[in-house]
């Protein structure tokens, strides 16, 4: 298995770009491939929060919300 992790903090754009581009790219391994979002943004865009409720709800990526950092 291989995972691809990303690690968030209010990149709200960045972070959107970076999934729409990386899904081809995990489709097209060979192997099983998870990624993993850890997100710490406290409050994202409706449009973000949309993009990554549906990614986790189709088990596209895992989302994992932390707490803001300090």
């Amino acid at each position: 298995m291989f995972s691809i992790v990303i690690v968030t903090y209010n990149r709200e754009e960045v972070l959107i770009d970076t999934l729409r581009a990386l899904m081809p790219l995990r489709d097209s391994l060979s192997c099983e491939t998870e990624v993993l979002v850890i997100d710490q943004t406290k409050n994202h865009k409706e449009s973000t929060l949309s993009y990554l409720q549906a990614w986790d709800q189709d088990r596209s990526i895992r989302w994992l919300r932390l707490d803001a950092p300090h």
